[in-house]
């Protein structure tokens, strides 16, 4: 949740966002995203079609994993359109959390 937490953070951040984004549209998008409630989980997702990705061989299955999961959220935001994307761009982090499950 101190991800989660983080991202809110900027999304109220006034002088942060005066500073990264000019666009009426993103800004509105921002305003809707911080005043979420974000104290409990409402949504996960599962990967599990990366079975072709763990079978690679040992000297790029770590580095292609750790890429592959970066891009998830935004690969995700971009399904929404190029507005979600970029204001979630704004919000993003590198910071990520993988859970292996057998």
């Amino acid at each position: 949740m101190q991800l989660i937490f983080q991202m809110q953070q900027l999304a109220n951040d006034q002088e942060y966002l005066i500073i990264c984004n000019h666009s009426e549209e993103i800004n509105k998008l921002v305003a809707d995203i911080a005043r979420q409630n974000y104290t409990a989980p409402r949504e996960g997702f599962i990967m599990d079609n990366l079975q072709s990705v763990m079978e690679l061989s040992d000297n790029y299955n770590s580095l292609i994993m750790d890429k592959l999961v970066c891009t998830i959220p935004t690969r995700l935001n971009a399904m929404e359109g190029s507005t979600v994307l970029a204001a979630t761009s704004l919000l993003g982090r590198k910071t990520h959390f993988f859970i292996l499950r057998n």
